[in-house]
C-alpha cells in the first residue's frame, strides 16, 4: 500500500468524524501496488446506514482535501448491499 501512516490516519479519522464509527473504509486501486508511482487515492466507503447523503460525502471530500494534497475518487456501498447471497 502506497500510502504514509499519517494519510491512513487522517483518512480514518475524517472517515469516522463524517460517517460514525461504524464505517469501514477501503483502498484500492493504483495505490494498493507497492511498484507503482504516482496515482490518485481510490476509497471505498462502507456503512450501515440506510442512505448517505451526497451533501455528507461532498463535505467528507472537502475536509479530506484539506489534509492530503492528491485527487481522491470515493464510492460508498452500503453494507447491507454487499452481504452475500
Amino acid at each position: 500500500m502506497r500510502l504514509s501512516e499519517k494519510q491512513i490516519e487522517v483518512i480514518r479519522n475524517t472517515a469516522f468524524n463524517h460517517f460514525g464509527d461504524d464505517v469501514h473504509v477501503f483502498l484500492f486501486g493504483s495505490r494498493t501496488d507497492p511498484y507503482k508511482k504516482g496515482g490518485d487515492i481510490d476509497l471505498l466507503i462502507r456503512t450501515q446506514k440506510e442512505k448517505m447523503h451526497l451533501k455528507q460525502k461532498l463535505l467528507f471530500l472537502v475536509d479530506l482535501k484539506k489534509l492530503v494534497t492528491t485527487f481522491i475518487s470515493l464510492i460508498q456501498k452500503l453494507k447491507k448491499i454487499l452481504q452475500s447471497f
